[in-house]
């Protein structure tokens, strides 16, 4: 997965599925500018490489204006134990807004030396009633200003248009696919019967092919033995004796030239025949392919004339497969569209409340500081200066 502009939700989504094992790749020159690089140096090693890119990345999701994460607020219970033991000895942030540490159960148990505990906090609150920290932890939106709440808010009308537009398609697709295989009359069976009309066809040709190469043949040889007595007749009738008078007079001669126009006829009509019968055999061919193929053609014609009931069973359980399929992807594109939508409803609701806020307080506005809540309470994780005590009196 690539880091750089991917919000926390979609990057902790992405990054905790359940698979072997999950690479992320973060860029240090997609989160330093030259200025960054110039102060800090070239990193020294590939940990320190590493640490500056990580560092990177969560300033980038700490200024996201996307909703933000609710896993460090899960009470200890729901935490799995073996994340519990990792972060036995890690410092637990304080809840925005809340004056107090997320974990109650670390505070009371942590020893103090003084007005310290062991993390080198206040055991006082960081937040008093007097001074309210100026974000509520009402609402998950409660860190974003004026501007990042507006471009929120686009961005989630932009993307509840957009997920409802898909979510209607893929339901019209979904419940396409499920009335045509309920008739019959899904993809894969309309391809088994296409396939099964183009092999009949091809059969067919196959077969005619063969007949009409038959008759062609015959037909040839009739042409050429027409035109063989046509040849031979008419020499008879050309011929001329000694004295050169025709051999063939009177009736004899009106006998041929009878028989030779007879001739004639039925040679056209045999050329006609065989000019047919080729263009015939010329259709044929281009429907039955190639000549090498012609055998195969009539075996698969067999095969599938057999098996025309079980294959015509399976497409269907293809095309119920593949309605299932498309309902499951209509329902997680109807899931996506409500979150948008429950999204978009929240910002606004947040705008309005905000907006009556502002009505009901004139002369308060709130802050337009775009900086990660995290960021206001930096200051909670410093650690006081300790000044320096008086000496003590010497002893007698």
């Amino acid at each position: 997965m690539y880091g750089p502009g991917a919000h926390a939700n979609a990057l902790y989504t992405m990054l905790s599925r359940d698979k072997g094992e999950s690479h992320l790749f973060l860029p240090l020159t997609s989160y330093e500018t030259d200025a960054d690089r110039a102060r800090a140096g070239a990193p020294a090693n590939d940990q320190e490489q590493l640490d500056r890119a990580v560092a990177g990345l969560i300033r980038e999701i700490e200024t996201d204006t996307e909703e933000r994460m609710i896993l460090t607020e899960l009470p200890p219970d729901s935490i799995p134990a073996h994340v519990r033991d990792i972060a036995a000895d890690l410092t637990t942030p304080r809840a925005p807004g809340t004056g107090q540490s997320a974990s109650e159960d670390q505070d009371h148990d942590a020893p103090e030396v003084g007005n310290r505990s062991h993390y080198g906090l206040s055991s006082q609150p960081a937040d008093t009633p007097g001074e309210p920290f100026p974000f509520t932890a009402t609402s998950p939106y409660a860190h974003l200003d004026a501007n990042g709440l507006r471009t929120a808010l686009r961005r989630a009308t932009t993307a509840s248009q957009a997920t409802r537009a898909a979510a209607e398609e893929a339901e019209a697709r979904a419940t396409r696919a499920e009335q045509q295989a309920a008739a019959g009359t899904g993809p894969n069976v309309l391809a088994l019967h296409r396939r099964l009309q183009d092999v009949a066809e091809r059969a067919g040709a196959v077969r005619e092919l063969r007949d009409v190469e038959q008759s062609l043949a015959q037909s040839s040889e009739a042409q050429q033995e027409v035109r063989g007595e046509l040849h031979h007749l008419e020499e008879q009738l050309a011929a001329v004796g000694r004295f050169g008078r025709p051999v063939l007079r009177g009736s004899e001669r009106d006998q041929g030239t009878a028989e030779c126009d007879q001739l004639r006829q039925r040679l056209e009509e045999a050329a006609g025949e065989v000019d047919r019968l080729e263009q015939r055999s010329r259709e044929l061919a281009a429907v039955a392919g190639p000549s090498d193929e012609h055998e195969a053609v009539l075996t698969e014609e067999v095969v599938l004339t057999q098996d025309r009931g079980t294959l015509i069973r399976r497409a269907q359980r293809k095309d119920s497969v593949l309605a299932a399929e498309l309902r499951q992807g209509a329902s997680a594109a109807s899931s996506t569209a409500q979150g948008a939508a429950h999204r978009e409803v929240n910002l606004r609701a947040e705008a309005d409340r905000r907006a009556q806020d502002d009505e009901t307080q004139p002369g308060q506005g709130r802050p337009t500081d775009s900086r990660s809540p995290y960021a206001v309470h930096d200051a909670m994780y410093e650690v006081p200066e300790r000044q320096p005590e008086p000496p003590s009196a010497p002893v007698p």
